[in-house]
């Protein structure tokens, strides 16, 4: 599955949800867009902990990182025209759907969408 963001923040916060994420992530494959690591990264820098940043980077690196090559940026393009996602979502969305896989989200930005398993807090 590819693991968005708003998963991984919650998980490495401790959120309330952070054992549903574990549990649903621990024993698939989990492919990590690159964009996805630009966000978590900046998320946790920009609370002041960029020690943690560090260590989430290098645990997001062990998982299948999908490179955000022309036919993603393409394949994002489209959906975001299609389905009015911002720019960072349609590239996550694509990544998902070019490799086959159920996009695992918090963000209700994705709500409806197919091949899509959305936690709800």
């Amino acid at each position: 599955m590819v693991v968005d963001s708003s998963i991984w923040v919650e998980f490495f916060s401790d959120g309330p949800l952070a054992e549903t994420c574990f549990k649903k992530i621990k024993n698939g494959e989990v492919y990590v867009p690159a964009i996805v690591i630009y966000e978590v990264y900046r998320k946790f820098v920009e609370k002041g902990f960029t020690e943690l940043a560090m260590q989430i980077v290098a645990y997001l690196a062990k998982s299948k990182v999908i490179e955000i090559d022309q036919a993603v940026a393409l394949a994002a393009a489209d959906i975001s025209i299609e389905h009015k996602l911002p720019m960072a979502d349609s590239l996550v969305y694509a990544c998902a759907q070019l490799n086959g896989q159920v996009l695992l989200t918090l963000d209700h930005d994705f709500l409806g969408l197919p091949q899509v398993e959305l936690l709800r807090k």
